[in-house]
């Protein structure tokens, strides 16, 4: 599979471990109808994914926060 994604914001996002600075990318899956999703990558000092939102078939969207790691983050 090949992914597509565009940068179109900056945010902020709340974690259990304090309130984190955000790029907002939203993608697509090449080729695939439907694939549009919103990924939530951590600025600094990793380049880690925060967040993915993802719309389903029956149109519920799902909000999940993916960060779980032993890097201190400050």
């Amino acid at each position: 599979r090949t992914y597509l994604y565009n940068k179109i914001r900056q945010d902020s996002i709340k974690t259990g471990i304090g309130i984190l600075e955000a790029d907002v990318y939203e993608g697509k899956i090449k080729g695939k109808k439907n694939s549009k999703h919103s990924l939530w990558m951590l600025r600094k000092p990793y380049r880690l994914p925060l967040m993915i939102e993802i719309k389903t078939d029956i149109g519920i969207n799902l909000r999940q926060i993916l960060l779980k790691t032993n890097l201190v983050l400050i």
